[in-house]
Parts: C-alpha cells; sequence; structure tokens
C-alpha cells in the first residue's frame, strides 16, 4: 500500500462493521442528530471547494452518505467519523486525486467492485466488512468471494481475507482460496497468502502459494502464483522444489522435475542438474523412459518434446536418441513419432541384437506390452544388425573369402544394363530378403 493509504478517511475509524444485508433496517437521515447533520454539510462544503466546485466531486460524497448510514445502521459517531475522515485526506490530495478516490469509495460501497474498468471487472460478495485504525488497513474483508471477470474469462476466489484501499486500487490479500476446474470433474485447488493485487488490472505476484493437484496425486506443494490479465487471464505456478514426483492414477505413468501450472496445462522441466523425467509404468514395473528438457500434461495427454527414449522389454531395451513423445490416457498408449530434428531420422538401437530398425513410428500398449511399429510405405523395412548375419557373406563383401566376387559382378554388368540387384545377388548366392 503506498504512503497515503494512511491519510484516508477511514482509518480513524475505530473497528465499523458493515454489512452488505441489514436486515430489515432502513437508513433515515431525518433521524440523525443535529451535530452530525451539521458534519455532514461542513464536510460537503469542503468536498466542493477542494473540488474546484466540481459537481461530479460533491455528487459522490453525497451519494455514500447513505450506503454509510445504512451499514452503520446510522450510528452518528460513525458517520461522523466518517467525514471527518474525508475532511483529512481533502488536506493531503489534489483535486483529481480526492474526486478518483471519492468515485472508487462509492463504487466499492455501492456496487461492491473493485475496479471497473473495460473489460475488467473485479467484484467481491462479503456479509462483513472490518475498517479498523491503521495506517495500512482501510477496508478489511473478511471471508469474502473475488469476483474477476476479463473478458469471457471468469475467476473467483473464495474465503478471502484482505485489506482493500480506494486510494490506489490496491487489494493486500492476506489469504484466499482459488478452485481452478481443468475438465469437468477435475480442480486444482490454490492456496494464496500475502500479495497484492493492483486491482486497475487484476494482477498479482504470491511468492508463498500453496497448490493441490487431485488428479496427479500431488499434495500441497509450495511454489509461486501468478495472475495476469492482458488479453486473457492467465494463471502460472511454480514450484519451489525442482525434484517433484508427480503420479498418474491410474499408476501408468510418473514423472520427475520441476513443475509449473499454466492455466490447465503442467509442464514439467528440468533444473540445473537433471532433466525432466517420464517414467511408463506397466504393473509397477518400468516399460520406458523419457528424458526431455520439458513434459507437458493434460488431462488427456502427456507430450514430451525432443526427448530422448529408452523401452524396456524384458530384458532387452530399444533406444532412439530425439523423438516426439506422447502418451493418451484414454487408450494408455505411448507413441513414438519423428520430429523436424535431424537426429529424428536416426535408427532405433536394440541392444540385445544389435540391431538398427529405420521406423516412422513406434507404439507401446501399456497395459499389454505390446510394440507396434510403423514404416514409410514408399519403401520396405530396413533392419541393420551388427550381430546377426552371415558370416561367409560377410567374408565375401569383405574382400577375405577364397572366390573373388569381381568377375561373376563384371559378367552380369556384361548382360544387364543397367544391373538389377536381385539378380547379381542371385548369381552371387546371397538371399536378397
Amino acid at each position: 500500500m503506498k504512503k497515503q493509504t494512511a491519510f484516508f478517511l477511514l482509518i480513524i475509524i475505530p473497528f465499523l462493521y458493515l454489512r452488505a444485508q441489514s436486515g430489515d433496517f432502513v437508513f433515515d437521515p431525518k433521524k440523525l442528530l443535529p451535530t452530525t447533520t451539521a458534519q455532514i454539510d461542513s464536510t460537503a462544503s469542503r468536498v466542493y471547494n477542494a473540488g474546484m466546485t466540481s459537481r461530479s466531486t460533491i455528487g459522490l460524497f453525497k451519494e455514500s452518505i447513505p450506503f454509510i448510514g445504512q451499514i452503520t445502521r446510522g450510528k452518528d459517531s460513525l458517520i461522523t467519523s466518517y467525514c471527518q475522515g474525508i475532511d483529512t485526506i481533502i488536506t493531503k490530495v489534489n483535486t483529481s486525486s480526492l474526486e478518483k478516490i471519492l468515485r472508487q469509495n462509492l463504487s466499492f460501497l455501492k456496487d461492491h467492485a473493485l475496479c471497473t474498468k473495460e473489460g475488467n471487472i473485479i467484484t467481491y460478495t462479503c456479509d462483513t466488512v472490518l475498517l479498523s485504525p491503521s495506517q495500512k488497513t482501510i477496508y478489511h474483508l473478511k471471508n469474502a468471494s473475488l469476483h474477476i471477470r476479463n473478458g469471457a474469462d471468469s475467476l473467483t476466489f473464495t474465503h478471502l481475507d484482505g485489506l482493500y484501499s480506494p486510494v490506489d486500487a490496491s487489494l493486500e490479500i492476506q489469504k484466499a482460496t482459488l478452485c481452478y476446474p481443468i475438465n469437468d470433474t477435475d480442480s486444482i485447488t490454490y492456496h494464496i497468502a500475502s500479495c497484492t493485487m493492483g486491482t486497475d488490472y487484476g494482477s498479482f505476484v504470491c511468492q508463498s502459494a500453496l497448490a493441490s493437484f487431485p488428479l496427479y496425486k500431488l499434495e500441497k506443494t509450495s511454489g509461486v502464483f501468478s495472475l495476469s490479465q492482458a488479453n486473457k487471464t492467465d494463471i502460472k505456478f511454480s514450484s519451489h522444489r525442482t525434484d517433484i514426483l508427480i503420479k498418474d492414477t491410474s499408476n501408468y505413468w510418473t514423472a520427475r522435475g520441476r513443475f509449473t501450472m499454466k492455466n490447465k496445462e503442467l509442464w514439467v522441466e528440468k533444473d540445473q542438474t537433471h532433466h525432466a523425467r517420464l517414467f511408463i509404468l506397466r504393473n509397477d514395473s518400468l516399460s520406458a523412459k523419457i528424458l526431455s528438457e520439458e513434459i507437458l500434461i493434460t488431462d488427456t495427454t502427456v507430450r514430451v518434446p525432443s526427448s530422448s527414449v529408452v523401452l524396456y522389454v524384458k530384458n532387452d531395451s530399444i533406444t532412439h536418441p530425439m523423438l516426439l513423445s506422447v502418451y493418451r490416457r484414454d487408450t494408455r498408449t505411448l507413441t513414438l513419432y519423428q520430429s523436424s530434428d535431424p537426429l529424428s531420422s536416426a535408427p532405433y538401437f536394440d541392444s540385445f541384437s544389435a540391431l538398427k530398425l529405420f521406423a516412422r513410428a513406434v507404439q507401446l500398449d501399456v497395459p499389454t506390452a505390446n510394440i507396434a511399429f510403423a514404416f514409410d510405405p514408399r519403401t520396405r523395412p530396413l533392419v541393420i544388425s551388427d550381430r546377426y548375419f552371415e558370416k561367409e557373406i560377410y567374408k565375401y563383401f569383405q574382400g577375405t573369402s577364397l572366390k573373388n566376387p569381381l568377375p561373376t559382378i563384371l559378367s552380369i554388368c556384361g548382360t544387364y544394363s543397367p544391373t538389377p540387384v536381385d539378380v547379381l545377388a542371385q548369381r552371387m548366392g546371397i538371399p536378397t530378403a
């Protein structure tokens, strides 16, 4: 809060409760004491003079009196203190600031609005508002709900305690809760504490927030929560810890790393020492390990761009240095695709058989552990082995065989032009498939 907050008209009021619903009470200004009426007239005159005879400024003050009378239930001493508070602030601000403060104050009392900027509306609902004498306390909201609307986006903070100042249009949030839906059945719960929202923009950063993610078996985790409203409302939460374990409720995958929530998307990110890690599980056994700089988790998929992959099949493993990985929650399948990275065109490598397999995509059905390979339909599947081969054929092409292959090649070349590879292989006794 700005220093000028200390001079606001309401800080001198000792503990005043404003009630949004005052029961059957109806404020009647005719029942005020003559001294209270004289104080209202005196303050109105000062507002009029300070506003350079501005009708709008004096009108803002006069219109606020019935609301103050209603919420104080017509108590003369509190209404008098309200007017004396305005007298104090008149001596501290210029004309334009006075009109802005009175306008914001009336909007708060009349419309329950903290901000009515075009396209960005912030309102509150609260049974009780407490005002106490403090240099930083203006309106003290207790157990309020804060409604933020930015175009088509809307959010509601509940169980909010905070201090609101019409002087600088700011809300000092002491605590609040936000349940943010990510689908029809699941929500993320944010617990906000100790931050200040500039209500002209509806943006703030909380350095000590807690978040609960039931969809990912993630208990309350501390981090930095931020809300910004430019063209749309954006929410972001970044964990303080760098090695968080996130679990799928179906127990088919886990992820580790620093996580950041961006609206409805959960990103697991690398830190200074470790990659972001995704582990695909089958009956608590490791089926795949994927390393990347970041992992995107939504309520339907887990996507890993530019990732190194290891598939585990019994005692065997299949690896690739650079793929796009997508796990689907509905089908429980992991699909590996080639990306635009040149390294993505490298072959898969089978460690047990020393096989190099060139494939466009691979799909792992996690519950059954079945692996399907997809090849380019324009070419035949290509598999190269460093371990399984015909030793004599290998010697033949290495030039270490007792029989020189060059005469056979020369004979074929003299008969055919161009030379068919299958004919050449047949003459040399080499299988073609």
